[in-house]
């Protein structure tokens, strides 16, 4: 039987150099370093837009129009928690914007922009944004109604589109520099941001604060402006459990 033997200790163990020189200058290493920080990049965004967009909820709203789903509300909740924007006034948005016949607008439900949104090219690359089409669309000027062809932003969906105007769309310097808006913000006044959003110019409609005052008057939505995500969501499984 042969005996295990000590190594001697003047062994030494086979040496490996590596020119890491060679390697950091290698295009091949570059390339896969550059693809792996992209797929990080990737994976950090998609984590920051999934803590920030509500769970996908298609259910009606009761007291609402049927359109109006639970996501919606909860979304513009999330937004009124984290931007300021007045919840009701959003809603009040959404309701005067994407209503046609009773339902949405073929713009909100195939391109799901639920503000009227138009198209600009700093919108490409944005998490929520798909694309832009182009869409007929009337606009007053001088008082009459013309009709025209202008572009708008495609969305990923209908949270999205609402987190967008909020997190991008509202930071613009004439939304965010104006003195009635900033009071909205401070104020939770839905009436205050409707007034706001007309005087900074989101429509060349001359009576579209007051026609979103009346659909909030409608809808009883300034209650929305001091309620809470969870508030809400509570709410709603209440009259799920009723």
């Amino acid at each position: 039987m042969t005996t295990p033997r000590r190594r001697p200790s003047s062994y030494a163990a086979p040496s490996f150099s590596l020119d890491w020189v060679a390697v950091v200058k290698s295009p091949w290493v570059l390339i896969a370093v550059l693809l792996v920080s992209l797929i990080l990049v990737s994976m950090l965004a998609s984590c920051f837009a999934r803590q920030t967009l509500v769970e996908e909820d298609k259910t009606p709203v009761p007291g609402l129009p049927s359109y109006i789903t639970r996501e919606m509300v909860a979304q513009a909740l999330l937004c009124q928690e984290r931007y300021g924007h007045p919840a009701g006034a959003t809603l009040a948005q959404i309701m005067l914007e994407s209503q046609s016949d009773g339902g949405l607008s073929q713009l909100a439900r195939d391109d799901h922009n639920l503000f009227g949104m138009k198209w600009a090219s700093s919108f490409e690359g944005e998490p929520e944004v798909a694309g832009n089409s182009s869409w007929h669309t009337n606009e007053e000027v001088e008082g009459e109604l013309v009709e025209i062809i202008d572009g708008f932003t495609v969305f990923n969906s209908d949270v999205e589109c609402i987190e967008f105007r909020s997190r991008v769309f509202l930071q613009a310097s004439h939304y965010a520099g104006n003195e009635k808006i900033k009071a909205a913000i401070a104020d939770h006044d839905s009436d205050a941001m409707v007034e706001g959003l007309q005087e900074a110019g989101w429509a060349t409609d001359s009576a579209y604060a007051d026609k979103l005052k009346a659909i909030m008057d409608e809808y009883n939505l300034r209650r929305f402006d001091r309620m809470t995500v969870q508030e809400f969501l509570k709410e709603m499984t209440a009259y799920d459990e009723a």
